[in-house]
């Protein structure tokens, strides 16, 4: 269930690369991820990447966790999950009216 109350926050450009681009796989290293949120932020950001993780069916937790693993290049060992996590931060601080 999505959280109703959502804390306002800086403007963050949150581009998330088109996932046909193979060649621009969102990396932890890209620097997006170098911007700063609050723990409040943080927080709303999770619940919305474990609601869209789980609205497409559940799955258990330990999988999740394994795709979220850093490879040595930056990228996770699922490339779809960073550019999942990125949508979700931009959803939440969308949502915020920003």
């Amino acid at each position: 269930m999505p959280c109703a109350s959502r804390p306002a926050a800086a403007r963050l450009n949150l581009g998330v690369r088109p996932q046909s681009d193979s060649s621009a796989m969102t990396k932890i290293t890209d620097p997006v991820f170098d911007q700063q949120l609050s723990l409040r932020q943080s927080f709303h950001v999770l619940l919305a990447f474990l609601e869209q993780f789980n609205s497409r069916s559940p799955q258990p937790t330990d999988d999740l966790l394994s795709w979220l693993s850093l490879e040595s290049d930056g990228a996770t060992s699922d490339p779809a999950q960073l550019d999942d996590f990125l949508q979700s931060a931009k959803s939440v601080l969308a949502s915020s009216g920003r």
